[in-house]
């Protein structure tokens, strides 16, 4: 293993605590030690149709919260009550969720394929799918700053995906370029994934998973790929969360128990608990919440870790809960059960459900995504006010011109891409045989317009 790395906290990421719309907050107090023993069911979300819920997420400003399950993924827009505007991809199972930083985008992974859908929270439109292996994957997570994703590929690695612009450099996923999507990383090969979330700034994240008998929580750099941090436990590690305010990593072990960790890796503490799935900080980190096969949810002070007092609260779902998470705001936790559906807890008013008038499907989904440039695939020129595409005979522009190119021309793709002079540069070659490099993309402009096979 790699000598032990340690996060310098990311004041981003506490920024992202406190700047929510007022209206994410509404009639409700912050949940803290001194009132959650006042924790009240604000709102029940039921499994619809005998459907089973597979995981939950918030949006970074708190403003939506997505459900993923048998029945696709549901999109929630929350505030003073909870509207549903959009049930995305519902014939089809999805397994895990999550939202880009700014909430423009929702991506679900498939429960049985493996791939990924991404659509966009404005129109409901799918707007990329990423074939991410051989396998499904159980979690996903966005950097963040939105500039990279991380994929599992159940039992067998992990993977990070970028989009980059036509001077190659990584940009945040949006709706306009997620169809650019490309794998960067696949790493941490023969891990058995159990979770990955991002760690306190935008250039390293953690997962925890299984190998060979060992189970470690690892942090890795998501500018190179590698491994710069384990912690190693002789258990399976069933849930993760990080705190920002206090650098503390809280997980969950398969024979009950919690333990919290520091950033460099030092045992802080820990304290029993019964077959806990996953655990949640609140943003202020005072406040620890897990739930359990049992079907308990147990919400604990945190303050004084030499001294973590028995729960401050607890409630129960029918059966075993799956899930927990506290809004970004701290007014809310929400909990998933496997069998009844989400409750969500809190202090103040309760919140009502707000169903469309008239339930509309969503956009029918195409039979492939959106094509890409890559070597041998087809590509067409456009160029604006007349100007034509120049054709050098080397990915440079130093390097003589091969020929002109007309918009609408049909190339194609045969080595590439490579960057040069501020440009992405592309060989191609023309119907009639001719080859040489030209550019991708020049003054915001996309030159080179990827086709289908």
């Amino acid at each position: 293993m790699k000598p032990i790395f340690r996060v310098t906290l990311f004041a981003l990421v506490l920024m992202c605590f406190t700047a929510l719309p007022a209206s994410a907050q509404a009639n409700r107090e912050a949940i803290t030690p001194d009132n959650a023993a006042n924790l009240q069911e604000l709102l029940f979300l039921p499994h619809r149709d005998r459907i089973i819920n597979m995981d939950m997420a918030w949006s970074q400003d708190g403003t939506l919260f997505g459900l993923a399950g048998g029945g696709g993924v549901r999109l929630y827009r929350t505030g003073d009550n909870f509207e549903l505007v959009f049930q995305l991809g519902a014939n089809e199972s999805k397994r895990a969720i999550a939202f880009n930083p700014d909430g423009s985008l929702v991506a679900g992974s498939d429960g049985s394929t493996p791939a990924v859908w991404l659509w966009d929270t404005q129109t409901g439109e799918r707007v990329a799918v990423i074939d991410t292996g051989d396998y499904f994957s159980t979690t996903l997570t966005f950097a963040p700053d939105g500039r990279w994703f991380v994929t599992d590929d159940f039992t067998k690695n992990f993977s990070l995906w970028t989009v980059r612009n036509s001077a190659g450099q990584r940009v945040p996923f949006t709706p306009a370029n997620v169809y650019r999507v490309q794998r960067e990383f696949r790493f941490g090969e023969g891990l058995y994934a159990l979770a990955a979330i991002p760690a306190l700034d935008a250039d390293h994240f953690y997962t925890s998973a299984g190998a060979a008998g060992d189970n470690l929580i690892l942090l890795w750099n998501a500018a190179t790929g590698e491994e710069e941090q384990s912690i190693l436990y002789p258990d399976l590690w069933t849930g993760l969360d990080v705190n920002a305010e206090r650098q503390i990593i809280a997980a969950s072990t398969g024979q009950g128990d919690v333990i919290l960790w520091g950033l460099d890796g030092t045992q802080l503490a820990s304290f029993p608990d019964l077959f806990v799935n996953t655990v949640a900080f609140n943003p202020a980190g005072t406040l620890l919440a897990t739930v359990s096969n049992d079907g308990a949810v147990r919400v604990y002070d945190i303050r004084d870790l030499d001294n973590i007092p028995q729960p401050v609260f607890t409630a129960a779902h029918n059966g075993i809960t799956s899930r927990v998470a506290f809004n970004p705001g701290g007014t809310l936790l929400a909990t998933m059960g496997a069998y009844d559906g989400v409750r969500f807890w809190g202090i103040g008013e309760p919140i009502q459900l707000v169903l469309p008038a008239t339930p509309t499907p969503p956009p029918a989904p195409t039979a492939t995504p959106q094509p890409v440039l890559s070597i041998g695939g087809n590509a067409q020129v456009q160029t604006t006010g007349g100007d034509a595409l120049n054709v050098r005979s080397g990915p440079g522009r130093s390097f003589a011109i091969v020929t002109i190119l007309a918009n609408d021309t049909p190339v194609t793709l045969i080595d590439g891409p490579q960057n040069s002079d501020g440009f992405r540069w592309w060989k191609i070659r023309t119907a009639d045989g001719t080859e040489g490099w030209t550019i991708e993309a020049a003054d915001d402009v996309q030159t080179l317009i990827p086709l289908g096979s």
